[in-house]
């Protein structure tokens, strides 16, 4: 089975350069040159312009003259009774219906942000009111409930440490939506208008650390990992009370450099077992910094196979989905799913999450500044 992916936002992949400027006055932001190697969000559609001036100390105006930035304007899906992340809001007695939502790929909260101005209206009768609870990241705090009066727009004060981070193209930034009041449902779709609006400086970032130190390539993680992993179905209550199915990931121990435009994912089984049944195939995914959710295609393997004790995967690393060079850690995703068998028929397909199954294997993740000679082809590939 695919690793579960929300359906509540759209997918949309910006990609622009930041800007290196000279240090500039207080209170004031300098002009510079857009710089090749720095990977960050626009709605201009415009190419960066390429230089090499990432290892200086720069600014990142991503604004391009403006004070205010729609991220979304659309129509946000229903939810129903029976939504398994109400868990997010706490949603009150009396109330039904919640509505986890993110920032569609692409579209962050920018440096500078010093004011976010949510609107939403309707006219679905299944939407009685509405409230929001928000938080900037998985270690945040969620936030009070905000109301949100049909047609009326509400403002969220945004302080400097609540922004994305320079580079960032996924928003950390997590809403949740619930009646506002009680009796009350949100069983129905409502329109939703996002803007940010710039009341703060940009500020001067140093240059971008040399994290290849030279060298061609850098191993991001050499480690043993043991996971056990009981069925879907025994999962259910986690869907219900985690908002996820918790699946056990693994994020790499360093980040993935910008000048990356390859990886290698060496896998090295040590054991594997399932009850019942057998596990005969191993899946490999992976979420990269471009996005907040675990959702592409399953990758195959280039070379080895779960008979011979080793998987070895290869793919390109696109310049967006790299990580933020000042982040302290990688918004990089693994995920290795033992797939079964439950009567080992060779026409039998392979399952994952049918059974509780466990793994032990040694992950070794690589990453490249320079392409690969071949890669894996992506489930679904011809």
């Amino acid at each position: 089975m695919r690793a579960l992916r929300p359906l509540l936002v759209p997918l949309v992949l910006l990609v622009a350069g930041c800007v290196a400027q000279e240090p500039a006055a207080p209170g004031r932001d300098a002009p510079g040159a857009p710089v090749a190697s720095d990977v960050g969000p626009m709605t201009s559609g415009d190419p960066p312009t390429r230089t090499d001036l990432g290892h200086m100390p720069h600014m990142h105006d991503y604004w391009s003259g403006r004070e205010r930035v729609t991220l979304f304007d659309g129509e946000v899906p229903a939810g129903d009774g029976g939504d398994p992340f109400v868990w997010l809001v706490r949603v009150p007695e009396g109330q039904v219906g919640a509505v986890p939502w993110r920032l569609p790929d692409g579209e962050v909260v920018m440096e500078g942000t010093g004011q976010m101005d949510l609107t939403a209206s309707w006219d679905d009768p299944l939407v009685s009111s509405l409230a929001v609870t928000y938080r900037t990241g998985p270690n945040a705090e969620w936030s009070a409930p905000l109301a949100l009066p049909a047609g009326k727009t509400a403002s969220i004060a945004i302080a400097p440490a609540m922004t994305d981070m320079p580079h960032m193209t996924a928003s950390r930034w997590e809403f949740a939506f619930h009646p506002a009041e009680s009796p009350g449902t949100l069983m129905g779709p409502f329109d939703l208008r996002v803007e940010i609006v710039k009341l703060r400086d940009i500020m001067l970032f140093p240059g971008h650390p040399e994290l290849f130190h030279g060298l061609p390539e850098k191993t991001l993680h050499d480690r043993e990992h043991a996971h056990e992993e009981a069925s879907y179905a025994k999962r259910v209550p986690s869907l219900v009370t985690q908002g996820e199915f918790g699946e056990k990931t693994v994020a790499p121990d360093a980040l993935v450099p910008m000048e990356t435009l390859a990886m290698r994912v060496e896998l090295d089984i040590i054991e594997t077992s399932a009850s019942p049944g057998e596990v005969a195939e191993i899946r490999f995914f992976y979420r990269a910094a471009d996005t907040s959710y675990l959702g592409h295609p399953a990758v195959l393997p280039l070379e080895g196979s779960l008979e011979e004790g080793r998987v070895v995967y290869q793919f390109p690393v696109e310049p967006a989905q790299t990580d933020p060079p000042y982040a302290d850690a990688s918004q990089w995703l693994f995920f290795i799913e033992p797939a079964t068998k439950f009567t080992g028929a060779e026409q039998e397909p392979t399952a994952g999450g049918a059974t509780d199954v466990s793994i032990k294997y040694r992950l070794k993740i690589i990453a490249y500044d320079h392409p690969l000679d071949a890669y894996s082809k992506m489930e679904g590939d011809e």
